[in-house]
């Protein structure tokens, strides 16, 4: 999968959205977003997208879980979680889907990579 994902980076533009596109398929990107927010605020925001569905889910069971698979994904022996020197932390925790946007169209902006 690595070749074929890097293949498309390499005919034409692309943004790649994945917990370790910044430091393992896409080491040298010209521009890498490190998305992040607490905890409680990524299970309240999941929580709602659940309801929408339809489902019945439990905020402590969803904090719990988003804890739980961070903790994984970061002391994983392949392609751990991890903010690369190189990338920009965007903590969205006290910010809606606009303002993140605008924020990394900021960034995007300043290095005139658009």
């Amino acid at each position: 999968l690595l070749p074929i994902q890097r293949f498309f980076s390499e005919t034409s533009n692309l943004i790649a959205d994945g917990r370790d596109m910044g430091s393992v398929v896409f080491p040298n990107a010209n521009l890498k977003f490190f998305l992040d927010a607490a905890p409680e605020v990524r299970a309240k925001r999941r929580y709602l997208e659940l309801q929408k569905r339809g489902q019945e889910v439990n905020m402590h069971d969803l904090i719990n879980d988003i804890v739980e698979r961070d903790k994984k994904d970061k002391t994983r022996e392949l392609s751990p979680l991890i903010k690369t020197e190189d990338s920009i932390l965007l903590d969205s925790t006290n910010l809606d889907q606009k303002s993140i946007l605008n924020l990394a169209l900021q960034h995007i902006n300043e290095r005139k990579i658009l």
